[in-house]
């Protein structure tokens, strides 16, 4: 069972990082997305429940890391202005 997700993983890596791309726009970004989505996704594994889409899953994990990015750049330059 773990070896199925994993090569289940494995094969959507390439849709995972044209989603990345679309979000950010940087290369580098991107691959740092897919490289946390895999990351939570293996750590997670046991919350996932077979029979739905992995893509899916995937594809809502990386977006939640995504506004997680966000967020944090937003609070950063929220804070250098005060300290300004």
């Amino acid at each position: 069972m773990a070896e199925d997700f994993e090569n289940a993983v494995v094969l959507l890596l390439p849709n995972l990082r044209r989603f990345a791309l679309s979000l950010c726009r940087n290369p580098h970004v991107a691959d740092d997305l897919v490289q946390g989505t895999c990351e939570r996704a293996f750590s997670k594994q046991a919350s996932f429940q077979p029979g739905t889409r992995l893509d899916a899953w995937l594809f809502r994990i990386l977006r939640n890391l995504w506004i997680d990015r966000l967020r944090k750049e937003k609070n950063e330059s929220q804070t250098d202005e005060i300290n300004e």
